[in-house]
């Protein structure tokens, strides 16, 4: 068993009385940890990260020196599409809005507070971002679906 496999299956543990040194814990985020957190997003690539989202949980890792991390879970749905035939652009142009209502209704129905879509067209990350509201994430376009 890897580390990180012991680590996983560990049970957390109380956040101020780890009873090993070089222990791993892994807890819900507390109130305590909002400074923290709040002192660390500036320097993380997710910025968006909020602890009073509905829709995400955040989790801090520890071990006896203190915190070493936040990870944030959330109900996030990512799109991939692949072309048949990307020489046919009428046909591919005709599917694009009906496509994408769909995923996003059906990603709604299943409980998904956000959406993913990765884009290398141009062309087509302004249309989505314009059409749809998508924003821009590095490689990605995000469409929140929270109500």
């Amino acid at each position: 068993m890897t580390p990180l496999e012991a680590a996983i299956q560990q049970q957390p543990q109380q956040p101020d009385q780890p009873d090993q040194p070089n222990t791993l814990g892994i807890r819900e985020l507390t109130e305590a940890d909002t400074p923290e957190l709040q002192n660390a997003l500036p320097a993380m690539e997710v910025k968006n990260w909020n602890p009073e989202d509905p829709n995400a949980t955040i989790n801090a890792v520890y071990d006896s020196s203190g915190t070493i991390a936040f990870v944030r879970f959330s109900k996030t749905l990512r799109l991939s599409c692949g072309w048949v035939d990307t020489s046919d652009s009428p046909r591919t142009a005709s599917v694009i809005i009906p496509t994408i209502n769909n995923m996003i209704f059906r990603a709604k129905e299943a409980g998904f507070s956000e959406l993913i879509i990765e884009v290398r067209n141009p062309v087509m990350r302004d249309f989505l971002a314009e059409k749809f509201k998508f924003t821009s994430r590095g490689k990605d376009l995000s469409l929140s679906l929270s109500l």
